[in-house]
């Protein structure tokens, strides 16, 4: 099953605050975003960082307060959810639960005005899709959670929607389950090439699953960029905290080209690191460097450029992840393979290779 050409997003200047005078609450402040046809796109941020929000205005079931909402290029701001093209998954599968799973997925294209023949054929090919044609007889209450979401992701596509919205759709799942819902929702998206707009608070599941996903913090969004460029390349502190384990080490700037640099770490040594754009520091400055774990080398005492105690060593399976703390104080998270030697209290040597740092913007 295929849609027509996928749908573009794109909101510009949007606002929501809520409240007035001294009690107003800016939801979302300026938000300016365009989402690609066909995309698999996230918006990721903690509680209370404006993502449902934006989710929801592009529902029609919020007004903005200023900005606009075009879908396929056409202003949208003032229509209601019904006469948008699109669908919306909410955390709560909120399936009927006196109607069989064939009801629960013909139940909007019968409020739409299908045919019975045409409902009928529609909801096969749902079924087709969520590999559920054996239980379409059944009522929810008799269906696995992951049944019931892939049921309900069933009856927001059944109209074919230009644009699926999914608010947290995943979070009542265990751990396991979830993760085969994150493959199977991909798929879903994938053979109908419907765009998606996703938003969740799990970094994991935003990386897993997006083409791009937009970091938001206080109704604003600090980045968009896809999976390996938000990992890789943070814009900033607090995308690099949210997006991933990373640390953070103060380091003298040395010098600085063509997008590299020189720094000095804590205990002398010299090493080269990426330097992220935006910067304003000049050698000689004291600035922060931002590292990932699993760029941290770990050895026997004086084998590093650093000198640090295990603190912790937490065993995850394939590998452990270990918390150090340097000479001077700073943390520093590091993974080792599945049984490293060292334990809380041990000494280590610690290397950071040449690229390893990435040096923040001031």
């Amino acid at each position: 099953m295929t849609t027509d050409t996928p749908a573009t997003v794109r909101v510009a200047g949007l606002t929501r605050v809520f409240g007035d005078g001294g009690h107003a609450v800016r939801a979302l402040d300026n938000v300016d975003l365009q989402v690609k046809g066909g995309e698999f796109f996230t918006l990721l941020g903690p509680s209370g960082c404006g993502k449902s929000t934006l989710l929801r205005l592009l529902a029609g079931l919020e007004r903005p307060t200023a900005g606009t909402v075009h879908i396929d290029g056409r202003d949208v701001t003032a229509l209601g959810p019904d006469r948008r093209p699109v669908n919306t998954v909410f955390q709560q599968y909120a399936l009927f639960p006196h109607l069989s799973v064939a009801d629960n997925i013909g139940f909007g294209l019968r409020m739409l005005g299908w045919s019975r023949s045409d409902r009928a054929a529609r909801v096969y090919e749902m079924l087709a899709l969520i590999q559920l044609e054996g239980l379409a007889a059944r009522r929810p209450d008799a269906l696995s959670g992951g049944q019931q979401q892939r049921v309900a992701l069933a009856r927001a596509l059944a109209p074919a929607p230009r644009v699926l919205l999914l608010d947290e759709p995943l979070s009542a799942l265990d751990v396991k389950l979830r993760r085969e819902m994150q493959d199977e929702l991909k798929r879903l998206q994938r053979e109908t090439h419907v765009t998606c707009v996703f938003v969740t608070h799990d970094q994991d599941e935003a990386l897993a699953l997006s083409d791009r996903v937009a970091v938001m913090r206080e109704g604003r969004i600090c980045q968009v960029d896809t999976p390996a460029g938000l990992y890789e390349a943070p814009a900033d502190a607090a995308v690099a905290s949210f997006v991933g384990d990373a640390s953070f080490l103060e380091v003298e700037l040395l010098d600085t080209a063509d997008g590299q640099a020189t720094v000095r770490l804590p205990g002398g040594s010299v090493v080269r690191a990426v330097l992220a754009a935006g910067g304003t520091a000049r050698g000689g400055d004291r600035v922060t460097a931002m590292v990932r774990p699993e760029r941290v080398q770990v050895g026997a005492p004086g084998d590093g450029a650093l000198e640090a105690t295990v603190e912790e060593a937490r065993y995850e399976g394939g590998t452990t992840r270990l918390r150090l703390c340097l000479d001077d104080g700073t943390t520093l998270f590091a993974r080792a393979g599945a049984a490293p030697a060292w334990q809380p209290g041990a000494r280590v040597g610690v290397t950071l290779p040449d690229g390893a740092l990435r040096v923040l913007p001031a």
